[in-house]
């Protein structure tokens, strides 16, 4: 193959990447659940099918002050030039459902489900949209997760105690024609771990599972000599230093890989405080 026609190989690949839209995709998201707090980590990396992983994106967000937000699986969809509608981020979308269907005025638990259905069931409808023109994209992104697109936690603490739901948003391609739907669900990937609490991984469970039950060898010698250095206990609880630890282990064994960046790391206490750890300066500290 000459010059000229690795050149016009290499344009078409580049042009059908361009038609075609593409979701931005990656998480190891751990949900620590202490006596006193509830501690959010995760990575920062997303990957894309054309360009290199970015490693400094935000998954875990707050808004208003008191509402906290994590997302699993595709982070959004980059419209493609042969899309009829804009391409979108879960965070905005999440953002506007806070405003739109929030209120300190609410039952907590009614808030947090009014804010997190309208959150997914807008998702549904835009990949619904997608489905029609990019099917091959939708049905892809869909593959890893088993039909799962995306996901979240929304999360409040009101009146001593925080109350919390996870939505979902998946691909069902046994309706006629398949279409996207959203739904509700409890995480099935929760384990007993570290000093009495529930750790909940909302995605890539194979690690956290093995490190919380010490099924392994290696999972028991990592238990037996992990010691955080006093000066970090000093400033950061034990519990949260776990849901970091959690993560830090699936970057380095999760056998899919894909995952990597720093590690945000978020408390929210029943009290209802809302305490970044660890915190990139490019994420927002809050989002009215």
């Amino acid at each position: 193959m000459n010059l000229i026609q690795k050149a016009w190989v290499a344009f078409i690949v580049l042009a059908s990447s361009l038609c075609h839209g593409q979701a931005p995709h990656g998480t190891i998201v751990i949900l620590d659940f202490a006596k006193d707090k509830m501690a959010i980590a995760a990575d920062s990396r997303i990957t894309f099918n054309d360009k290199p992983p970015d490693d400094s994106f935000c998954k875990i967000r707050v808004f208003r002050h008191r509402i906290l937000f994590a997302q699993m699986g595709s982070i959004g969809y980059v419209r493609g030039s042969n899309d009829p509608f804009p391409g979108w981020y879960n965070a905005p979308l999440a953002l506007r459902a806070v405003r739109e269907m929030g209120s300190p005025d609410k039952d907590p638990d009614v808030e947090i489900k009014d804010v997190s259905s309208i959150w997914a069931t807008s998702l549904a409808l835009y990949w619904n949209r997608a489905l029609k023109t990019n099917p091959d994209v939708v049905y892809r992104t869909a593959k890893p997760g088993g039909d799962i697109i995306t996901g979240a936690v929304f999360a409040e603490a009101r009146n001593g105690s925080i109350h919390w739901r996870t939505v979902f948003v998946g691909l069902n391609p046994t309706l006629n024609p398949p279409a996207v739907q959203a739904f509700s669900g409890e995480l099935h990937d929760c384990y007993p771990c570290g000093e009495g609490e529930k750790v909940c991984a909302m995605a890539r469970p194979i690690i956290p599972a093995e490190f919380c039950t010490q099924s392994s060898a290696r999972a028991k010698d990592e238990a037996a000599h992990w010691n955080p250095s006093p000066e970090l206990e000093s400033w950061v609880a034990l519990e949260t230093l776990h849901a970091v630890r959690l993560v830090d282990l699936t970057i380095a064994f999760d056998p899919i890989g894909n995952l990597g960046g720093k590690i945000d790391t978020v408390e929210l206490g029943n009290d209802g405080t809302i305490h970044w750890v660890f915190r990139k300066p490019n994420c927002p500290d809050n989002e009215d």
